[in-house]
């Protein structure tokens, strides 16, 4: 019964409006914090221990690219710079 309380309260337009608008200014504010924060402990644990565990730089791919990536056989993605 709460979940589903949730789920509409989080459903509706004018919620979603604030949530965007506070999560804006919390991202603005400091935006490692906001990564750290926010957006780590949605990612799975394999992906963020990945992340934690190479050097250089993050890119990241939509689901869509990432299916594309697979059904070519590519492993990752090539960096920006030398597509």
């Amino acid at each position: 019964m709460a979940l589903n309380l949730l789920d509409r309260v989080l459903a509706e337009e004018s919620t979603q409006e604030r949530l965007a608008d506070a999560l804006r200014e919390y991202f603005e504010a400091d935006p490692v914090r906001f990564i750290r924060q926010i957006i780590m402990p949605l990612l799975p644990s394999e992906a963020v221990h990945k992340i934690q565990q190479e050097a250089g730089t993050v890119r990241w791919v939509s689901i869509m690219e990432s299916v594309r990536m697979r059904e070519e056989g590519q492993k990752e993605a090539e960096p920006i710079a030398q597509r």
